[in-house]
């Protein structure tokens, strides 16, 4: 199923204006505001749109590494809502890897990620430093907590365009409840 199929029109007419609004990459306060108002069902679907076009785009810790972690807290429900519990439930094991509470703010992310790893200072300094890019040497510094596995579980049972489908049907029945 592609994006300008006209099944899933309505979803995209939904989603992009909030990929506008929503600001994932600013300050955690920031994007609490922004969702404050939103019905829960739909910030729920939004989060978990978020999480698989990141994971899907580049695994589970790129979702981790990038400023969308922040919508990790909100995606659970959304996958529970569009019949993906399974995926629901990895994205939870992956993101209790980092602590509790989860750490939404993206310096925050970083540092529970580089505790988390196990790795001393002085070792992720060398492994920084040895390097060719700062996100090959923060996976060099994780690669240890198994989110390339769990990655893997996710993708063996996502499935294509699913969102695309699952998150038209969902919120065009919203839709016509209110």
């Amino acid at each position: 199923m592609r994006r300008d199929d006209p099944k899933i029109t309505v979803y995209y007419e939904w989603l992009d204006p909030l990929l506008k609004k929503i600001p994932l990459s600013e300050t955690v306060k920031d994007y609490l505001d922004s969702i404050s108002r939103m019905p829960r069902q739909e910030l729920a679907v939004f989060a978990a749109h978020c999480c698989d076009a990141e994971i899907c785009n580049g695994g589970l810790l790129q979702l981790f590494y990038n400023p969308t972690g922040i919508v990790v807290p909100e995606a659970y429900d959304g996958y529970m809502a569009v019949g993906k519990p399974e995926l629901a439930a990895i994205v939870q094991r992956a993101a209790n890897l980092l602590g509790e509470p989860y750490p939404r703010g993206w310096e925050e992310r970083q540092e529970a990620l580089l505790e988390s790893s196990g790795k001393s200072l002085l070792e992720v300094e060398q492994i920084a430093e040895d390097a060719e890019h700062p996100y090959l040497g923060f996976q060099k510094v994780v690669e240890e907590m198994d989110f390339d596995k769990l990655s893997n579980e996710y993708y063996q049972n996502a499935i294509r365009w699913f969102f695309d489908e699952a998150g038209a049907a969902l919120i065009s029945q919203i839709r016509t409840q209110h």
